[in-house]
């Protein structure tokens, strides 16, 4: 079995490894919260090895073991400011300067004014079991995707961590002891210092471990938007251009006989929907641009919203000769544009959709309670297959009839993509005799007021 001699040796080569290891790191250009204090971490962890190393030759030096048991508390200390900075965290200013303290006072008393090695054991075994408790919570309660399976990982090793160190703590006081400082070093000290070994050479190759990972998923993760992005637009701008296309179309094919009072009809829906365009250019063009849609918000009026969808899609629904009843719709907290695209996606789905039999039929109402806003987009069509209620508001995914039905199902995952960037939800609710209904919420005001 190694002695704590060969312990501390190996200990200060494996953290100058790592820490030059993570330096390397950051010297490719990778700019990642937390890696410098890590780093920093490991090079502090090393000196107190080579303190502690000393200390163990004769005659022992009780300062030098004093300054090595500081310098494994900083060590654990900024390991765990290192996993808060990389969850985007605040350091814990008053745990830190606590356990410092602590560290300070308590093993120079044990330390130096009575040479008790066991005293500063159980302190140190203290002070590392509360700050890895409080890391293994703060890693283990992670929810953000990027970032969350390396942080799992973390934190059950800072967990582990935690518990040997609180095992130590209870039962080192009652272990048998030699005289002197030395002498007092046991085999649960030995084990520590091989925990402690694997711990610093865990928590590093975590910590890489997971930036790998959170940066691998923002990839993918920026990949499927710029997917979803660029259907998006192809999707969006499909109705106002069949509307342009549509009224120039009419007028092509009849341009003498055709009354210029309606001739300059069709040319001005023609242009409207032209402008409309451009508007859902311009939002997605700030989507593109801005990470914060929601400081694009306003008060909006749904009527408004509702109504410029149905100018999108008017060619259409005067080709159906359908129908669309729209009561009168509150304002809400949102983005115009974005809400009108939520409308005409709707709007759209219903038309296509629609049951062959019998006339096209859009109702929309909305009601209030407090500050939420429940609007329903009812139709007549042909309804939803059983099971498809949540498969269809996925990217990509159709169901019902995908032969005669053009689309490749964006409309619906780009309306509850629209809603939830408001804080809201959507789901759908099948007509027991046909047809479907669906709904989404959206807020009255701004939140944050």
């Amino acid at each position: 079995m190694f002695d704590i001699a060969t312990l501390l040796v190996s200990f200060t080569a494996v953290e100058l490894i790592m820490s030059v290891v993570l330096l390397l790191f950051t010297a490719t250009g990778q700019k990642v919260k937390g890696i410098m204090e890590l780093a920093l971490a490991l090079l502090i962890g090393s000196l107190g090895s080579v303190l502690a190393f000393l200390a163990t030759n004769p005659p022992p030096n009780r300062f030098y073991l004093y300054t090595a048991s500081l310098c494994f508390v900083v060590g654990v200390l900024l390991s765990a400011r290192a996993m808060r900075h990389l969850q985007y965290f605040a350091r814990r200013k008053l745990l830190e300067t606590l356990c410092l303290g602590c560290a300070v006072v308590f093993n120079g008393w044990f330390i130096l004014v009575h040479s008790n090695a066991v005293g500063m054991f159980t302190v140190n075994s203290a002070l590392f079991a509360v700050i890895g408790a409080f890391s293994a919570v703060d890693l283990l309660r992670e929810k953000r995707p990027d970032l969350k399976p390396g942080c799992r990982l973390l934190g059950v090793l800072f967990a582990l961590f935690a518990g040997f160190m609180a095992l130590r703590a209870a039962i080192r006081p009652f272990l048998e002891n030699g005289t002197g400082v030395l002498p007092q070093v046991t085999l649960i000290d030995t084990l520590a210092a091989l925990v402690a070994l694997a711990a610093a050479i865990l928590w590093a190759v975590g910590f890489l471990w997971t930036v790998y990972g959170a940066s691998e998923y923002r990839l993918r993760r920026a990949n499927a938007d710029l997917e979803r992005f660029t259907g998006t637009v192809a999707h969006d701008l499909k109705a106002p251009l069949s509307s342009i296309t549509g009224f120039l179309g009419i007028l092509k094919r009849s341009p003498k006989a055709m009354d210029p009072e309606k001739s300059q009809e069709y040319l001005g829906l023609a242009n409207d929907a032209a402008w409309r365009m451009n508007e859902i250019i311009d939002d997605l063009l700030d989507q593109a641009t801005n990470a914060n849609h929601q400081q694009l918000f306003a008060r909006v009026d749904a009527n408004c919203c509702s109504r410029d969808a149905i100018k999108n899609l008017q060619f259409q629904i005067k080709r159906l000769g359908g129908t669309l009843s729209v009561q009168d719709l509150p304002v809400v907290w949102g983005n115009k544009t974005q809400i009108t695209r939520l409308f005409q996606n709707l709007y759209d789905n219903a038309i296509k959709y629609q049951d062959p039999a019998q006339a096209l039929e859009i109702n929309v109402n909305a009601t209030c309670q407090d500050e939420i806003v429940t609007f329903a987009v009812a139709d007549n069509g042909i309804g939803v297959p059983d099971g498809a209620n949540d498969r269809i508001f996925d990217y990509m995914q159709r169901v019902g009839d995908t032969e005669t039905v053009s689309g490749v199902g964006l409309g619906l995952s780009e309306c509850r993509r629209i809603v939830e960037n408001h804080g809201g939800v959507i789901w759908l609710d099948p007509a027991s005799n046909g047809g479907s209904t669906f709904y989404f919420t959206m807020r009255r005001s701004n939140p944050k007021t």
